[in-house]
């Protein structure tokens, strides 16, 4: 009895891990798309600020007539896309014929 209790309850625990979650909103898609931009721009920030630190104690220990070490980038303040964000929100309001015009390079007519 206790056999089929626990087999009844793992059925159950797998049916509901299984379940699926309603897609997310398009203001939620948009939300986390320039999150993941944010957090992107955040490690260029982070790579721009340890190739700053790099050099700094590479000169200290720098043997005259040696190069110097590679100029770093700055990858500058975070700009969210305009143009990507209104080329999306602008894809549900086209008809598919120019959606697929765009994305095969060539124009079909019906």
């Amino acid at each position: 009895m206790k056999n089929l209790f626990v087999g009844l309850c793992v059925v159950a625990m797998v049916g509901v891990s299984h379940a699926a979650l309603p897609p997310p909103s398009e203001e939620a898609a948009k939300a986390a798309a320039l999150k993941k931009l944010q957090a992107a721009h955040g490690a260029k920030v982070g790579g721009y600020k340890n190739c700053l630190a790099q050099n700094k104690v590479a000169s200290k220990y720098k043997k005259p007539g040696t190069e110097a070490a590679a100029a770093c980038a700055d990858p500058g303040p975070f700009k969210p896309p305009v143009n990507a964000v209104r080329a999306q929100s602008m894809a549900g309001r086209l008809p598919a014929i120019f959606i697929y015009a765009a994305n095969s390079m060539t124009i079909h007519l019906p």
